[in-house]
């Protein structure tokens, strides 16, 4: 598999080394590039497939990157666990902020022709709350760095205004993802728990203004 850039990623890691926050990645194995999601009944996230021909997963900030192993087996778990989160089916978590129940989540049914899959946050603290952060997993991580050069406090600090309403503004110029929020896979998984958060509700309403 031909290589991807990442620019996002790349940006992620040089906002989280400058503030000196955790850059833990986990060495690659074998074949990561070639990421196969047969198990999980979709085509694999292009984004994916080629960060984790860099890392198998890995601690970054405070997120924590699923390895492979760990994406072919959790994202089973959650669908066999469906009665209590049956839109499971139609995601595949693929990282999670450390120690929390927050998930980022890609969306296999919207994926674009170049394989890119779009974005979520699932909250499983309300219900399975899901909002859509962006149109791709490197977009993700775009959010991700803007996020922690302008936020993220010292160890520490302050309180931080939460992700992702504190980018909101980049979500804004998303035009697909805002594209991608009326199609029925979309339409579907912002239906469920207690629905997206207010803010990107009022984003989304602006759009189609």
């Amino acid at each position: 598999m031909t290589a991807n850039p990442l620019p996002g990623f790349d940006a992620f890691e040089a906002a989280c080394k400058q503030r000196g926050f955790t850059w833990r990645p986990f060495a690659p194995v074998a074949g990561a590039g070639d990421l196969d999601w047969t198990p999980l009944g979709a085509a694999a996230d292009a984004d994916l497939a080629a960060l984790q021909a860099r890392c198998d997963g890995g601690r970054f900030w405070e997120i924590d990157l699923a390895p492979r192993a760990r994406l072919l087996e959790h994202n089973p778990m959650l669908r066999r666990g469906s009665g209590t989160l049956p839109i499971a089916h139609q995601l595949v978590v693929f990282a999670s902020w450390h120690g929390l129940a927050w998930h980022l989540a890609t969306v296999p049914a919207l994926a674009d022709t170049g394989g890119r899959q779009p974005v979520v946050w699932l909250d499983l603290y309300d219900d399975g709350a899901v909002t859509p952060i962006a149109s791709s997993v490197d977009r993700c991580f775009s959010l991700l760095a803007e996020h922690v050069e302008r936020f993220a406090p010292s160890p520490g600090g302050d309180s931080e205004p939460a992700f992702a309403g504190s980018v909101a503004g980049s979500i804004a110029t998303d035009t697909r993802l805002l594209e991608l929020s009326g199609a029925v896979p979309m339409i579907d998984l912002l239906a469920h728990g207690t629905g997206p958060e207010p803010w990107f509700a009022e984003l989304l309403a602006a759009a189609r203004r």
